[in-house]
């Protein structure tokens, strides 16, 4: 039954905000933790399956700096995934064209294989982490995560 007192729905608004950051990010954490779980068979971590799923929505070919800024990552971090992905064979960095020294990332014919099981995986996830949620509840829950994603954006720095 919920709280009559306004005071007493107050205080409950009031730590439902408090908390929020927390439960985005502990959501955030069950989510990838139950992907790698649906992942482990393939062998790959978070961190490769990231990479690979990124370089195959946006485009091979990318720079490797431009790989490392839209994964949020520093490049000496995304250097050791991108050694240890061409390491099994899954990419190839080649020169880049307009500087050889620059390198471009590019997805082996292995890893688009590989690449299609981590998108049904996430797919299938997705469909379960989702059931029940009613479409119009879906609408609000993004129209508020863009706010707040427009918020942070706004933040001086």
């Amino acid at each position: 039954m919920p709280p009559t007192d306004p005071l007493c729905a107050q205080k409950t608004a009031s730590e439902a905000r408090e908390n929020t950051g927390k439960r985005i990010g502990t959501v955030a954490r069950q989510w990838r933790t139950a992907l790698d779980g649906r992942l482990r068979p393939t062998g790959l971590s978070q961190a490769k399956w990231l990479v690979l799923l990124d370089i195959k929505r946006h485009g091979e070919g990318r720079l490797q700096k431009q790989l490392a800024h839209n994964l949020g990552v520093e490049s000496p971090t995304l250097v050791r995934t991108l050694d240890a992905l061409e390491g099994i064979g899954l990419v190839q960095r080649r020169p880049g064209v307009n500087d050889r020294r620059a390198k471009t990332v590019h997805l082996t014919e292995h890893a688009h294989q590989l690449v299609i099981e981590v998108e049904q995986s996430a797919t299938q996830l997705r469909e379960e982490v989702l059931d029940n949620i009613a479409p119009a509840d879906m609408q609000v829950f993004l129209s508020v995560l863009d706010r707040m994603a427009s918020n942070l954006e706004n933040l001086p720095p």
